[in-house]
C-alpha cells in the first residue's frame, strides 16, 4: 500500500512519467480468486472445521462482493456527476478573496505520508 501510494505521488503530483505502462494480468488475478475461494472451502469441507456453512456463504459472497464493489462505486460517481449543480452561489470561494492568509492545501494523500 505505502508502495502504491508512493507510486501515485510520484506520477500525479513531482510529474514523473511512465515508460512501459502496462495492464495488470486479468486472467491470472480470476484464476487466483477462484482457487483461492475454492481451497479455503474444500479445507473446511474435508477437515470437518466448525463454521464450515459460514465459510459456505460468506467467503464466495465476500468474492462476489468484491468484484461488483468497483463497478458499483463507478456506477455510484456516474450517477452523482449526472446530478451536480450549477448554482452560481456554490462557485464562490469560502474563505472570502483573500486566501493568502490561509496556509496552502495539500492534497489528501500527502497528508497521509506524516500519519
Amino acid at each position: 500500500l505505502l508502495h502504491a501510494l508512493v507510486f501515485e505521488i510520484c506520477v500525479q503530483y513531482l510529474g514523473a512519467t511512465l515508460t512501459h505502462e502496462t495492464r495488470p494480468p486479468m486472467k491470472y488475478l480470476w484464476v487466483s480468486l477462484l482457487l483461492g475461494t475454492s481451497l479455503v472451502v474444500w479445507m473446511f469441507t474435508e477437515c470437518g472445521w466448525a463454521g464450515r456453512w459460514l465459510v459456505y456463504v460468506g467467503v464466495p459472497t465476500s468474492a462476489l462482493a468484491g468484484v461488483l464493489g468497483h463497478q458499483l462505486e463507478k456506477l455510484y460517481w456516474q450517477a452523482a456527476s449526472l446530478c451536480s449543480t450549477d448554482a452560481p452561489q456554490l462557485e464562490e470561494p469560502l474563505l472570502g478573496a483573500d486566501v493568502s492568509q490561509v496556509g496552502t492545501s495539500v492534497p489528501l494523500s500527502l497528508s497521509l505520508i506524516h500519519i
